[in-house]
């Protein structure tokens, strides 16, 4: 590091669980970059602060993880088509002063759906969370031909709120209490509640079949609620993959001199899984 070294980050609260910053630097090693990448926990009370940090400091660029994918759009000078769909933003490109917003969850989770070959037309459709990494993931629901989906969230309203701007033929909005697991479900978490070890946002208490469970938490790398599916049978896998693709494009839009980093992906998922495992 020197006086020409690029600063790029994460930004959210808790940020101490991310694994950004490990295949984030590693991608800038293999490129010979002269940047480095942090990961910054902002309580809130600190979050309006943030626009004047980024362009003061001359950060490069950020990710941006829960809570703030939604509450960072007003502090932003532009964003592109797709984050002001999904009405959320995880990546900031600082181009001369000028921030930009975009939104690389949808493509991160739309490659890890094919990677995954799930059929989507044998499946129910289910989307656990109505927070911005669910808004992501609804719209590359909408994009990949879905046309029935349920969402259940802890308030409705928000639920409702975020559906509304979507075209699917049958939406139905429901409690997070109300869920039953039952055969042919696409489940995918977007909640963050298993970041803690010890719970779960819904009950898995039977066996199913053909039944799919992503949650896009990836570490701790097994949470609860993949335990239980699996205790019940359940495929169920975590969001790791998501997480790299997503970040690998992030990386693209930062560093648009680079063609191809997504040749990487499979060093950099096999790297990132020892750590986690270990």
């Amino acid at each position: 590091m020197n006086s020409q070294t690029n600063l790029f980050g994460l930004i959210g609260h808790p940020v101490h669980h991310s694994l950004s910053p490990e295949f984030q630097n590693k991608l800038l090693n293999l490129f010979d970059i002269n940047a480095a990448y942090l990961a910054f926990d902002i309580e809130k009370d600190q979050f309006e602060n943030i626009k004047t940090t980024m362009k003061t400091l001359n950060i490069k660029g950020l990710n941006v993880t829960v809570p703030y994918k939604e509450s960072i759009i007003p502090f932003l000078d532009k964003i592109d088509d797709s984050a002001k769909r999904i009405g959320a933003v995880n990546t900031i490109e600082n181009i001369n002063g000028q921030l930009i917003g975009y939104n690389t969850d949808v493509l991160g989770f739309v490659k890890m759906l094919k990677e995954l070959d799930v059929d989507l037309d044998r499946h129910k459709v289910v989307v656990l969370g109505a927070g911005g990494a669910a808004k992501a993931i609804v719209f590359a629901l909408e994009k990949l031909g879905v046309v029935d989906i349920m969402l259940y969230n802890r308030t409705i309203e928000n639920a409702d709120r975020l559906l509304e701007n979507f075209n699917f033929d049958t939406k139905q909005t429901l409690s997070l209490q109300d869920f039953q697991i039952e055969n042919d479900m696409l489940i995918i978490n977007t909640t963050s509640i298993g970041l803690n070890e010890s719970e779960s946002p819904v009950a898995i208490n039977k066996n199913v079949i053909n039944t799919v469970l992503i949650d896009i938490i990836y570490n701790p790398f097994e949470t609860k609620l993949i335990k239980d599916a699996k205790d019940h049978g359940i495929y169920a896998v975590n969001g790791l993959p998501m997480l790299i693709y997503q970040g690998i494009e992030s990386f693209v839009i930062w560093h648009k001199e680079i063609s191809n980093p997504f040749y990487y992906y499979d060093n950099l998922y096999d790297d990132i899984l020892r750590k986690l495992v270990d």
